[in-house]
């Protein structure tokens, strides 16, 4: 079994720095949502302000064997910040191509480093579940369809911080493009 990392604690660690310097604080949660949401927001001024969140997939299977994912949200209003509508919009929709390319690309690596199936599943959960989970182990050959979300996959701090990396880069430019949206 491979250690489990802590996607928020490394999240913290990487981007937390960055993310205080852009103006950005923590948001407490309660106990029902801290295990998936990691929550900032920023208020600039009357009107102009809002959040993102990093939210981590809790129904992912096999773990160990295919990794989890996580997605980043950008919100407008922290009075109600999970309200579906104009309010809210995830950060793959907010990509440009070329950078839905790097993506793809930091997806196809976490791919290639999944270790192989019989390392952590039962000859019978390799009969029952295989079939399902080497499709999850496919690289992806084409470019992502801009209109279909793509979460990142992550399985160890290595691939957390290929993650880091992009979104540290990445987050001043997805902010201006947020805020640009009509609401």
């Amino acid at each position: 079994m491979a250690k489990r990392v802590s996607l928020f604690k490394v999240l913290r660690r990487e981007l937390g720095p960055q993310i205080a310097t852009e103006g950005f604080a923590e948001v407490p949660q309660d106990a029902s949502s801290r295990n998936h949401i990691l929550l900032y927001f920023r208020e600039q001024s009357p009107g102009s302000e809002f959040g993102f969140w990093f939210q981590r997939d809790v129904k992912a299977l096999y773990v160990d064997a295919l990794g989890s994912s996580f997605t980043v949200e950008f919100f407008r209003s922290l009075e109600y910040p999970f309200k579906a509508g104009g309010g809210r919009e995830r950060v793959y929709h907010l990509l440009t191509p070329t950078e839905l390319e790097e993506m793809r690309d930091i997806q196809n690596s976490v791919i290639k480093r999944l270790p192989p199936l019989e390392g952590f599943l039962s000859q019978w959960e390799v009969e029952t579940f295989g079939e399902f989970a080497e499709r999850q182990r496919q690289l992806i050959e084409k470019p992502f369809n801009p209109r279909h979300e793509v979460w990142m996959r992550y399985r160890d701090e290595a691939d957390i911080l290929s993650w880091t990396a992009f979104i540290g880069r990445l987050l001043p430019t997805l902010a201006e493009r947020f805020q640009r949206l009509a609401v």
